[in-house]
């Protein structure tokens, strides 16, 4: 959806970190816009650390690559649209995505400790 199917218009960029934030008070979509930015990357966050698996054996560092890694995957769809003429590219669409990104890690986060204890109340 941030790729295809969109018109070849002219190329915005947007630079100005919480920039959505300060156009609330015009714009209905502000809010709903950061949410799905937010939402689009929870799932890319939630099975990052499953697709690492046991390659890297150190969850913190699986779970900092993760978060880079939306990062980085939100980085490149912004560039696109830029450079393709696709929409409007911006920061805060990189900041969101990686938060989702984030939230989801979070979980398996929440899952490690999780886990851990339980183990720990069986011995």
């Amino acid at each position: 959806m941030t790729l295809l199917g969109r018109k070849v218009e002219i190329r915005e960029l947007e630079l100005i970190p919480f920039y959505t934030l300060t156009t609330i008070p015009y714009n209905n979509e502000a809010i709903r816009t950061l949410l799905m930015n937010i939402m689009l990357f929870l799932p890319f966050g939630l099975t990052a650390p499953y697709m690492i698996g046991e390659k890297i054996k150190n969850e913190y560092l699986k779970w900092g690559i993760c978060i880079l890694s939306a990062g980085a995957l939100s980085i490149l769809i912004e560039s696109l649209q830029y450079c393709l003429g696709l929409g409007r590219a911006e920061i805060d669409d990189v900041i969101c995505n990686m938060l989702g990104g984030g939230l989801g890690v979070l979980a398996d986060v929440v899952g490690f400790w999780l886990n851990g204890r339980l183990r720990k109340q069986r011995i």
